[in-house]
């Protein structure tokens, strides 16, 4: 079988694809850009002016989103909120829309974030509302991590945590169908923190100037920045782990469908690894065993001795069986460079109230 490349939309949007065609689409595109963003700007005052209802419910809501389609390192972010609730000695739970779900049903940020949060307490449900309360019934819930809440207005929240991509942080600057935008930069304004991720991967002058804008369009906000550094290197086989540097000087084939494949390519480079194929699948793909054995077909015709996929991709791939390189994961934590402890005054404020 043919291994998928990434379908034109998403290159589209990301801004890869080029030529007279797609700048000709964009310029298109561009009114349809405005009255999307025009559109999330009147719903999001039809909740605050209460002509549509905002619910609250009894215990702390802390929003864990991002200003662009595609990935900004959230799930890295959510993990480290819930391991922040936990040393104050509160009992946390995620809640998801479910977006990205396997075939055993649980999306998989949830199920990655569940191989590193023993004891992870989560809700899948469109409905947020109704998965809140379900969270505080069912897990004691003391306080409630909404993944990916930044555009979602019909819960209440205490606090507002807005993940930005330093390798991609404006998404072009136009919203959907023409950048990649959910809505415009002003509103990051309603945040009350900004973590700049992936900093490491910037130049230190780009990054000032990143850190500049959005101190401009976010002046109330804590902003930080962090990196996404690799901890560890997980046999998909065996379930033998390895330090990161195990990579070093070795050929590999990276295989990934999450949002922002040009990031963990590079995350590869940087650890010393030659990269001699890639495959980028689209974002929550849901892996076939098929997919799997072509892959590592593809990765031996390269001439590379390991298939490399990340942690959120690696809880959908099917057991692998047959020769081949080895398949390995990749597993990242993110750590603050700057801001950490603003964060964490952030946060212990929300907890704490009483």
């Amino acid at each position: 079988m043919h291994l998928p490349t990434e379908p034109f939309p998403v290159r589209f949007i990301r801004g890869d694809a080029t030529g007279p065609g797609p700048t000709a689409l964009r310029w298109a595109l561009t009114p349809f850009s405005w009255l999307f963003g025009t559109a999330t700007e009147i719903r999001r005052s039809l909740y605050q002016s209460g002509v549509f209802t905002v619910h609250r419910v009894p215990c702390p809501v802390i929003s864990v989103g991002n200003l662009t389609v595609g990935g900004t390192g959230k799930t890295p972010l959510v993990e480290w909120v819930v391991r922040e609730t936990r040393k104050l000695g509160k009992q946390a739970a995620v809640l998801s829309r479910g977006y990205g779900a396997s075939a055993k049903g649980v999306p998989d940020e949830l199920a990655a974030l569940s191989e590193s949060l023993q004891q992870l307490a989560y809700v899948s449900d469109p409905d947020r509302v109704r998965g809140a309360l379900e969270a505080i019934e069912r897990h004691r819930a003391e306080v409630l991590v909404l993944d990916d809440g930044f555009q979602h207005h019909r819960l209440a929240r205490d606090l507002d945590i807005v993940a930005v991509d330093a390798t991609l942080p404006f998404g072009g600057g136009y919203c959907l169908p023409r950048g990649m935008l959910r809505e415009p930069v002003r509103a990051l304004r309603r945040s009350d923190v900004v973590v700049l991720t992936r900093a490491d991967q910037v130049e230190a002058n780009t990054l000032g100037r990143l850190a500049r804008r959005l101190h401009r369009a976010a002046p109330k906000a804590v902003l930080a920045t962090a990196d996404h550094r690799p901890q560890c290197v997980r046999s998909l086989v065996s379930g033998e782990v390895f330090p990161p540097s195990s990579l070093e000087g070795r050929r590999v084939y990276a295989a990934s469908g999450i949002g922002n494949p040009r990031a963990f390519e590079a995350t590869l480079k940087s650890l010393g690894a030659y990269l001699a194929g890639a495959a980028r699948f689209v974002d929550h793909h849901d892996y076939r065993p098929e997919e799997i054995e072509a892959l590592r077909r593809a990765a031996d015709a390269a001439g590379a001795n390991t298939l490399v996929t990340t942690a959120k991709d690696a809880v959908k791939w099917p057991a692998p069986s047959g020769p081949g390189p080895e398949p390995v994961a990749l597993e990242v934590r993110m750590t603050f460079r700057t801001g950490e402890e603003q964060v964490r005054e952030r946060l212990r404020g929300v907890l704490q109230r009483p």
